[in-house]
């Protein structure tokens, strides 16, 4: 896509940044003349807070970057780039382990 970066905020990966993200997307659109910015809100609110629950951005030092690209004048994108999976750790004294059967 070469949709225009309208603008991008990079933001600690902690609950405070959710609401923070939220009110940053509805001013950055409304300065940008769109008006029907509700379901943006929410849906930049959803996006974030799963970044931060579900993904290596919720961890200590974190970060969660919001981008809103300029569609056409009516229609904007918002992109969550999150610091992707946290995998597992590998834990010891499985079932397997214990002995049985």
């Amino acid at each position: 896509m070469n949709d225009q970066a309208l603008a991008k905020i990079i933001l600690p990966g902690m609950a405070r940044s959710v609401s923070l993200a939220r009110r940053w997307v509805v001013d950055a659109l409304t300065t940008a003349g769109h008006q029907d910015v509700e379901s943006a809100r929410l849906v930049t609110s959803e996006l974030v807070g799963n970044a931060i629950l579900h993904t290596g951005s919720g961890r200590s030092g974190g970060l969660v970057t919001v981008t809103i690209y300029e569609v056409c004048h009516y229609l904007a994108r918002i992109e969550v780039t999150d610091e992707g999976v946290v995998c597992p750790g590998l834990s010891r004294g499985g079932l397997l382990d214990s002995g049985a059967t």
